[in-house]
């Protein structure tokens, strides 16, 4: 008997291959998905994380010393408990304390700089220190652009302020923060980017013992949610821990932040219910489609052993042998396909996942059993129901070359119910929409299966329909091809599957498309450029200088000093108008065509005044009302590199005379920023501000002192220009809107500067300062989101500092960056009208998609030191790490086997049929039917069917492609700021392609073969 059948399988090898590849195609298809499931469930909570801002995964507990009359021991001792307390898992701890105090040199009587001083875990680190980091009490370090503006040095003995008591400390170095913005300094009020206004002050670093009998200090301890440690992590439970922790520290005294965390977890939660529902529907479409194909396979199968059967019971065999030698044909290749698919499956799901993080192999594993072991139940199921008929047929019947004619009533009733079941989950999902849950998940493949079946029944009639009108019309070829089609026992069945598998890869590619083109936009309008580096450099001017020249071709590097929204101010971007091409994906929301928005931007402006010499030569005069000194100050800016060069001449006398300072660093070009009125020199001088008279050890002159300026005879490039200072329009006070600056005024041959009184009980505050008007009037400004107050002047703050006069000239819906709300102007004209910008904005620079990789060494070279990167490629990581894009790709993946699993079915149904055809044609053949006719037979019979499911299919995927996308649940955080991107006709053509390539194939293989065998 076993014999027996190892012939009958030999005989029949084409068919037991193409049952095997079937079933290992589905065995590796159930065993590798719950790896890759698994894998995406643990990966959504650390991308989740990781994409998070700071404020999300930040919790902070902090105790402030004094609060019921504790002191500093009895504080640091409340804080050890609170560490011991409340340590949740998947968090890093960081400890620290700060406190308001001052620091002055010592020795000086001038009033102490306000700072904040602090010390923090591990803060050097994440700090780039100048000469040595505090080891010892008294020694504490300085931001480096704070120690020059308050004219102090590494070495210098410092009194601070704050403790008990003033105390003595020394300046062991300066530093300069790498990354503001990274997670470790949490809300970022000790690096000037907290809300309050406090945290634009300087800090002072040292260690826990210089401030260890300092009042109102406050004790910090933070812990940020680390990303991998939340790949695992029972959130729901971590919820509940947390705030049921902080609930009770509350009521103990400490203060608490943390709400932000519970967005967090919930996103967290909700992303994989969202990864767990889209890969449950592929998984269930996957074993629903599979004991179809199989179904289908194994019944083209049990028509091919039907002859067996039928002249082994002429023989007298016995009927048990009968069961073996029947469902052996079809067994036997089903389960030495499900060995060899298991295994390949393991391999294929544990190279795809990589390594898992806590149990979550093990569970993949049982998963992978489970529907492995379903997958094989439903195509045992099937091999018996398709063989169980043949073993009850009579012998005659077996025998007869065409099957006896029965009723269909068993497969249409199975048809209503499908078809019902498609219609309530089609109504379900359009009537809930994207929040429906259980079997109108599958609303697009039941939609596609119902019209599958509707026009598998239309297929016969029509078929009848064109066979009466080719014979009619004398086209034989056309006619026998109906005929067949007609005629052709299982073509309800080859049809409606090839067309749900054409369907379901044309819905899945359009979702794929559409999904992957919306988490461009949105990774294109948060990013902002291909590349955006926030980088380390010391003003605005500089950094335009370091990218121009590092760039000098304007198209892969861009300057920009982004200003986050803060207090409800809208935010703003600073940029250099004439290179924003190198923005990703310019949108016409941004504020119409990229180059109207660059001229809007960036109008024409008098030309900056340029001074190219070693030695600046000042013919000037100046007189104080007090008969104190008068210096003058004359700003200037290297054009090559931007770096500040002030020169000082004086003091100045009533009468006219000239004056001379040493400027080397102008030798190759500087461009005139301003001149500045300056009192006598004070050796206690100090001052936070650079545009300040303190900062260069100078007091403020005398209301009423007045500076004359001359042209200098005989001086060419370098001295003032005579026309310039013939024209007091070419010139300008500070613009902030507190500033009371000089009168500017044509003189007798000069140009006159008199300082102003300001009045007693006006809010003002005096500006010695007159700039070169080198920009426009007011401020060209885009805006996003947000209008001006009609009834008030129109201000911005465009680089951190004094608001400054500024116009609309264009209005958008979406910021690059910022979002739906923002303001964009030119980084040229804004360093100029706010020349004295403060900490606080982010330097970058953007970088184009084709930007060389040796610009950011180029950059370095020219001082700009880059301290992070974003790309556009991570947030797409990113965002292809939620749930919606994991559940998109797998069902692509799952409709892509669908494919293969129909391409076996149909190569199934050819071999059954190419026996019979083939002798049928041949007869035709020697009858005198012409050799065309019978190739266009030969490829047409199958290739009609075929073609005609492939058009339905693509139909019916467009149309649950539509479906889709009522269902498709967005982004995780329910970012909405852009629309989800269009469906494309792309998609649709490569389910066409991949549906040609595929089953085109099998067709031409298929026909070629059949057309081969029918030769006289």
């Amino acid at each position: 008997m076993w014999s027996v059948l190892v012939g009958a399988l030999a005989a029949r090898r084409g068919q037991a291959v193409v049952v095997t590849l079937v079933a290992l195609l589905a065995s590796a298809a159930v065993t590798a998905a719950p790896w890759y499931a698994v894998k995406a469930t643990q990966q959504v909570g650390v991308a989740a994380v990781s994409s998070a801002p700071v404020e999300q995964r930040l919790v902070s507990v902090s105790w402030l010393a004094g609060w019921r009359g504790t002191d500093g021991v009895t504080s640091e001792a409340a804080m050890k408990q609170a560490r011991k307390d409340f340590r949740p898992p998947g968090f890093t701890t960081i400890d620290g304390a700060f406190a308001q105090g001052g620091v002055r040199r010592v020795g000086s009587t001038g009033t102490a700089a306000v700072v904040k001083v602090a010390y923090r875990a591990d803060v050097f680190d994440h700090l780039t220190v100048t000469g040595s980091r505090p080891s010892a009490a008294g020694e504490i370090v300085l931001p480096a652009a704070f120690a020059s503006e308050v004219s102090l040095r590494v070495g210098d003995e410092v009194q601070l302020t704050g403790g008990k008591k003033p105390s003595r400390a020394r300046l062991v170095g300066v530093y300069r923060v790498i990354d503001p913005s990274e997670p470790y300094w949490a809300d970022g009020y000790l690096v000037g980017l907290g809300s309050d206004d406090r945290s634009k002050q300087a800090t002072v670093f040292t260690v826990p013992a210089t401030m260890s009998d300092w009042e109102q200090t406050t004790y910090s301890y933070d812990l940020l949610a680390s990303p991998r440690a939340f790949a695992t992590m029972d959130v729901e439970d971590l919820s509940a821990n947390v705030n049921a922790s902080l609930a009770a520290l509350g009521q103990q005294g400490y203060s608490t932040t943390g709400s932000s965390l519970d967005g967090l977890l919930d996103r967290i939660a909700q992303d994989r219910r969202t990864v767990l529902a889209g890969v449950g529907v592929g998984v269930v479409v996957l074993l629903l489609f599979t004991w179809f194909a199989l179904a289908v396979v194994v019944r083209e199968a049990a028509v091919q052993v039907r002859g067996d059967v039928g002249w082994w019971r002429l023989h007298g065999a016995p009927s048990g042998r009968g069961w073996i030698l029947v469902l052996g044909q079809s067994v036997a290749p089903l389960l030495a396909g499900a060995v060899i698919g298991t295994t390949l499956g393991f391999v294929v799901g544990r190279a795809v996942s990589g390594p898992i993080d806590g149990g979550g192999d093990r569970t993949a594993l049982l998963l992978s059993l489970l529907l492995l072991g379903l997958t094989l139940a439903g195509g045992l199921v099937a091999v018996v129901s398709a063989q169980v008929g043949t073993l009850f047929t009579p012998a005659r019947d077996l025998l007869r070359r065409i099957p006896v004619r029965r009723t269909r009533w068993r497969r249409s009733l199975v048809d209503l119910v499908l078809i019902a079941l498609a219609v309530y989950g089609v109504v379900q999902a359009l009537v809930v929409g994207r929040s429906v849950e259980g079997l109108p998940l599958l609303a697009p493949g039941l939609a596609a299966l119902a019209i599958a079946l509707v026009t598998a029944w239309a297929v016969p009639p029509v078929a009848n329909w064109l066979l009466l009108h080719a014979r009619h019309a004398g086209r034989p070829a056309m006619a026998l091809i109906a005929a067949l089609t007609a005629r052709r026992p299982e073509t309800h069945r080859l049809f409606a599957l090839v067309t749900v598998a054409i369907a379901l890869v044309t819905t899945a590619f359009v979702g794929w498309d559409t999904t992957s083109r919306s988490q461009w936009d949105r990774a294109a309008l948060e990013v902002g450029a291909d590349r955006v580096l926030t980088v380390d450099a010391d003003d605005p001017a500089q950094l335009l200088a370091a990218v121009r020249s590092a760039d000098p071709s304007g198209t892969n590097a861009m300057a920009v000093v982004d200003q986050p929204s803060r207090a409800g101010d809208p935010s703003v971007l600073a940029m250099d108008t004439s290179r924003l091409g190198v923005v990703t994906g310019w949108r016409k929301e941004y504020g119409g065509d990229v180059a109207q928005v660059a001229a809007a931007l960036s109008p024409v402006a008098p030309r900056p005044v340029t001074l190219t010499t070693d030695r600046l030569v000042v013919d000037a005069s100046g007189t104080d009302p007090a008969g104190a000194p008068v210096h003058l100050r004359i700003r200037l800016r290297t054009v090559k590199d931007g770096t500040p060069v002030d020169a000082v001449v004086g003091p100045l006398t009533g009468t006219r005379h000239q004056y001379t300072a040493d400027v080397d660093a102008c030798a190759g070009g500087c461009r005139l920023v301003g001149v500045q009125a300056l009192g006598g020199k004070d050796a206690d001088a100090a001052s936070g501000d650079a545009g300040e008279a303190e900062a260069l050890g100078y007091v403020p002159p005398t209301a009423g002192s007045r500076v004359e300026l001359y042209p200098s005879a005989g001086a060419d490039r370098s001295s003032l220009p005579a026309a310039l200072l013939s024209e007091p329009t070419r010139w300008r006070p500070g613009l902030g809107p507190r500033d009371l600056g000089p009168a500017i005024a044509a003189g007798r041959g000069s140009l006159r500067l008199t300082l102003p009184q300001i009045p007693e009980g006006v809010s003002l505050n005096r500006n010695d300062w007159a700039f070169v008007a080198d920009t426009p009037v007011r401020l060209p400004a885009l805006i996003a989101g947000w209008s001006p107050d009609p009834t008030d002047e129109t201000r911005l703050v465009p680089l951190p500092g004094a608001a400054v006069p500024a116009q609309i000239v264009r209005s958008a819906s979406l910021i690059p960056r910022h979002g739906s709300m923002g303001t964009i102007v030119d980084l040229s004209y804004a360093e100029r009208l706010v020349p004295f910008s403060l900490s606080g904005g982010q330097p970058q620079v953007w970088l184009a998609a084709d930007a060389p990789s040796s610009i950011v060494s180029d950059l370095r070279a020219h001082g700009v030191a880059p301290v992070r990167e974003e790309s556009l490629s991570d947030r797409l990581d990113e965002l292809r790490a939620e749930g919606s894009a994991v559940g998109e790709r797998f069902q692509a993946a799952v409709a892509l086997v669908g494919l293969l699993l129909a391409a076996g079915a149909v190569l199934i149904d050819a071999a059954r049929e190419r026996p019979g055809r083939a002798v049928e044609l041949a007869a035709l053949r020697t009858q005198g039917v012409d050799a065309k006719v019978v190739r266009a037979v030969g490829y047409g019979g199958l290739g009609a069917l075929v073609g005609t499911a492939a058009l339905v299919g693509l139909a019916a995927g467009i149309g649950g492609a539509a479906i889709d996308r009522i269902l498709y649940p967005g982004f995780v955080d329910g970012w909405s700021v852009l629309p989800t991107a269009d469906a494309s006709v792309v998609p649709v053509l490569a389910a066409a392609v991949a549906a040609i390539a595929l089953l085109g194939t099998v067709v031409v293989a298929s026909g070629s073969a059949l057309v081969r065998q029918a030769r006289p």
